[in-house]
């Protein structure tokens, strides 16, 4: 009884995949700068709404100043659209079980390209929050 113990505990660990510990680490670190960038969507969403509120007021305005501003507010209004889709579709192409129906060396591929995905997100979202707000604090 005790040899069967011992064959049969060699095999399942024998069994396991080396990569799992790896793709359980990758998928944690994706998953980890997701859940850290996540709630600054609503800090874009109020960012748009009140660049899309100084646009309005400044596309009021005719002159080419007032042009060169609308156009200026108008491109900080579509970083932030930019970063809003980006972390939209990185969830909607994001699939966290992967690894049951891939290889698992796929499976590493697959998670580490995740994580570089999702950093660039946070990337995007971090510059289109950062210049939104200058300008929103220019026009208070």
């Amino acid at each position: 009884m005790l040899l069967f113990a011992v064959v049969a505990t060699f095999f399942v660990t024998s069994c396991t995949d080396p990569n799992q510990e790896k793709i359980d680490a990758l998928k944690a670190e994706a998953i980890a700068v997701h859940d850290e960038v996540m709630p600054r969507m609503g800090a874009i969403a109020d960012l748009r709404s009140t660049l899309k509120k100084q646009w309005k007021d400044v596309s009021a305005d005719t002159s080419s100043t007032g042009d060169t501003i609308a156009q200026f507010i108008a491109g900080r209004i579509s970083m932030l659209d930019s970063a809003d889709e980006a972390m939209m579709s990185w969830m909607a192409d994001y699939d966290p079980t992967y690894e049951n129906e891939h290889q698992s060396d796929s499976a590493v591929i697959y998670y580490s390209g995740q994580g570089e995905e999702i950093k660039e997100v946070k990337l995007l979202m971090e510059k289109a929050i950062e210049d939104a707000e200058e300008l929103a604090d220019y026009f208070k």
